[in-house]
């Protein structure tokens, strides 16, 4: 029997990897110290200090107040070929993610700008190696198209703390 396959599991592993391999940034245990890129729930694993700015590929963002329990990464659906051809699919979905800026203070010089501008920062960052490598790292033959929606949140906790959340639409042959 064939398996099944998806891209969306191969793009946010092709994502992570390109990520973490751009300047500036790293693995959570990795060297150095570059914004940690977070492999969806390494996240809830993490004993990083309050003071922090990283990105988490393929997990919804949390509310500070949401258990730790089972978060969406994703969705994808297909356009199938004929049965009994080996012609290629299209795969549609999106994935999620968010970035994270905290200060450990909270002040009324710039601080919540400051980290607002961070996260703004690490999605355009992320925008850059996805145009630049279309396949993902190897994932799809080729990401056809995607766009950003973001959503963004403030609030106050050991300091100011900024989330952006974002989506990732695209479609890719299988």
């Amino acid at each position: 029997m064939p398996t099944y396959t998806t891209a969306t599991g191969r793009i946010i592993d092709g994502a992570v990897t390109l990520m973490r391999a751009r300047t500036g940034y790293r693995a959570p245990l990795g060297a150095g110290t570059g914004i940690v890129v977070y492999d969806s729930v390494e996240v809830l694993l993490q004993d990083d200090a309050p003071v922090d700015t990283y990105m988490v590929i393929g997990q919804h963002a949390m509310n500070p107040d949401e258990s730790l329990g089972a978060q969406n990464f994703g969705q994808e659906g297909q356009t199938e070929g004929p049965f009994g051809t080996t012609r290629p699919r299209d795969a549609h979905g999106f994935i999620q993610g968010w970035c994270n800026s905290q200060t450990g203070d909270a002040d009324l010089v710039g601080s919540v700008k400051a980290c607002r501008d961070r996260c703004y920062a690490m999605l355009a960052d992320l925008e850059l190696v996805l145009r630049a490598d279309p396949t993902v790292n190897g994932a799809v033959g080729n990401l056809w198209a995607f766009n950003t929606q973001s959503m963004g949140k403030t609030y106050l906790r050991q300091g100011i703390v900024v989330e952006v959340e974002w989506i990732i639409t695209y479609r890719a042959r299988l």
